[in-house]
């Protein structure tokens, strides 16, 4: 009996790839900062560690594991794997184990009567699209299938010791999906295992193949709302009306791909502020925009709205701006319609509607036009950082002053806000992405715009507020100069491994696997996989093809090979599955396909 034996995905001395995402995929993994979501990796890193062990690494963990959320009782593990001699140089390879939130009830598929059913996110499912296997599942892309690229490359080494003439060193890291918050564990790791001393760090998120050298950085703020309601009218709300406005939510990198609730509830709230100079009795009580992810365009946008007087007034004149509405969601759903990233069953979803609420809340009397109550100033304040969106996108003038490339994104992603809040002041997320950042001159200057541009929007919106918590990060600054020899090396590798032309490009919207990038010392640092972002990560549905797993595996195993073993390891096992970096003709892996 092999030590092996345990793992469900391994038969005949053969790693089948894909019951090895099957088997990584069906961890709950979820980080959050909410304790009710956030879901332990602990037993798959013990796993993993125990797998990687037994294929000859030597295994780096911190004494204690990491409690995130602060006092939820989840518990989180980093861990470093060591191959090959206890040299400088050779290569590290990074990965987070964690991934984001999915619920069944969201994750629906169609069954043999073409009717939507919920399904288990975490059971892997395959099917057929345009002639390719399509494997789906929370973190087959971002980023399992990376971690199946490190287990079938240890694998393969394990009965060859001295294959390896340089390290070889796997990163896990955790809380990657939630601002890096495992940085200081896999950073401390890196630096005890010797790793901060290779000579290339591979970030392996997807990139499509394409070698990545630099990184959009992010900012993230928070906007604390101080205004209040002003009770002077006593007049009593006593009926509401629900509505809703459903977009298409993605990742914040490609606004120009969804639909964007937020921008419509802007129309809303000035029908409603309209509706109240007009002599109604109207007020939004309650608004919430997103799914509480302030890096996502959001999806849907709910109001509460209360008034008073005769409902079929109020309705008629609410149905004048939701018919409005309505239009210009059927030309964006026309316009969209064709998008790959976007399944049908979501299409199908946008509208605008709204229905009677079944019982009236208590909520507070109707405050006087002239001044806004903290709902309405939230979308007041969210209209005016669309304004300077749209203004980033528009400016070319950006390109050679502020920014490198004019591809900045300014996102609100995320409000909860409620009426009569006074001792919890609501809060707006905001969330912008910038452009490649080269020179640290030109990620204090992009700090700074974005920094303003808010301040702006705040101040034009009329409303009593703060801004708090701003913070800027750039993932990954350009740590190749000086160093084009290994970049050149990694570039070929790649052009082979895949058997097609990889372009070296400066910006992808992958983020950066545990923030690894700070700790090497020497080497340079890039972001390179197979899969791609927009085919699923962040997204409700998350897929990669099966030929993508296959070319991640091949593309691992080549670096491996060029990197660590000196262009030998094809000879050294006897052609099981590699090839050389100069290889005219790859030589087909030795798995499920």
């Amino acid at each position: 009996m092999s030590e092996f034996d345990k793992w469900p995905f391994i038969n005949d001395g053969v790693i089948d790839s894909v019951k090895a995402l099957e088997w990584l995929v069906a961890f709950d993994t979820t980080s959050s900062h909410k304790a009710e979501e956030a879901q332990s990796n602990v037993e798959l890193t013990n796993e993993l560690v125990e797998f990687f062990k037994l294929c000859g690494a030597q295994a780096y963990l911190l004494e204690q594991d990491t409690e995130y959320p602060p006092d939820s009782g989840v518990m989180n593990k980093s861990a470093v794997l060591k191959f090959g001699p206890d040299i400088d140089g050779g290569l590290l390879v990074s990965s987070h184990t964690d991934g984001i939130p999915a619920k069944a009830s969201e994750w629906l598929k169609k069954d043999e009567y073409e009717q939507e059913v919920p399904q288990d996110p975490y059971t892997l499912t395959q099917s057929q699209e345009a002639g390719r296997t399509k494997l789906e599942g929370r973190g087959a892309v971002d980023m399992k299938q990376s971690l199946v690229n490190m287990m079938v490359t240890a694998y393969m080494l394990k009965d060859k010791p001295n294959a390896l003439k340089k390290p070889l060193h796997f990163a896990l890291s955790w809380g990657e999906e939630i601002g890096c918050k495992g940085t200081p564990d896999i950073n401390e790791l890196i630096k005890r295992s010797g790793a901060e001393n290779v000579d290339v760090a591979i970030i392996n998120e997807p990139t499509g193949g394409h070698v990545v050298k630099a990184h959009k950085g992010a900012t993230t703020t928070a906007i604390k709302l101080e205004a209040d309601i002003i009770n002077d009218t006593g007049v009593q709300l006593d009926q509401q009306i629900d509505v809703n406005i459903r977009g298409v939510g993605g990742h914040s990198s490609t606004p120009e791909e969804w639909i964007d609730a937020g921008q419509y509830a802007v129309q809303l709230q000035k029908a409603v502020e309209q509706m109240r100079s007009q002599g109604h009795n109207i007020e939004i009580t309650h608004f919430t925009l997103g799914n509480g992810s302030a890096n996502t365009v959001p999806a849907e946008a709910k109001f509460n709205i209360a008034f008073s007087g005769d409902k079929s007034v109020v309705l008629a004149e609410l149905n004048k701006t939701l018919d409005d509405i309505a239009q210009q969601l059927a030309v964006r759903k026309e316009q969209v319609k064709d998008n790959p990233n976007i399944k049908p069953e979501d299409i199908n979803k946008i509208a605008a509607t709204h229905a009677f609420a079944d019982a009236v809340i208590d909520i507070e009397p109707i405050y006087p036009s002239a001044q806004p109550s903290k709902v309405e100033g939230s979308i007041k304040i969210l209209e005016q950082l669309q304004i300077k969106a749209q203004y980033l996108r528009d400016a070319p003038h950006l390109q050679d002053a502020t920014f490198t490339r004019s591809e900045a994104v300014l996102n609100v992603g995320d409000i909860v806000i409620d009426a009569g809040i006074d001792s919890d002041k609501p809060e707006i997320k905001v969330h912008s992405r910038t452009t490649t950042v080269v020179e640290v001159d030109n990620d204090a200057n992009e700090r700074e715009c974005i920094e303003e541009l808010i301040e702006q929007a705040i101040e034009a919106s009329g409303i009593r507020a703060t801004k708090e918590r701003f913070s800027h990060s750039a993932y990954l600054p350009d740590t190749t100069k000086g160093k084009e020899g290994w970049l050149d090396r990694v570039v070929n590798t790649t052009k082979t491994a895949l058997d097609r032309a990889v372009n070296v490009i400066d910006v992808a919207f992958a983020t950066e696997a545990g923030g690894i990038s700070s700790a090497i010392k020497k080497g340079i640092t890039i972001v390179l996989g197979t899969g791609s972002l927009s085919q699923g990560a962040h997204r409700t549905f998350e897929h990669i093809f099966r030929g993508q797993l296959t070319n991640g595996v091949k593309l691992l195993t080549a670096l491996v090979d060029d990197l660590c073993c000196d262009r030998q390891l094809n000879a050294e096992l006897d052609g099981m599955v590699m090839f050389t970096s100069n290889a005219s003709k790859i030589i087909q892996p030795q798995i499920a396909r």
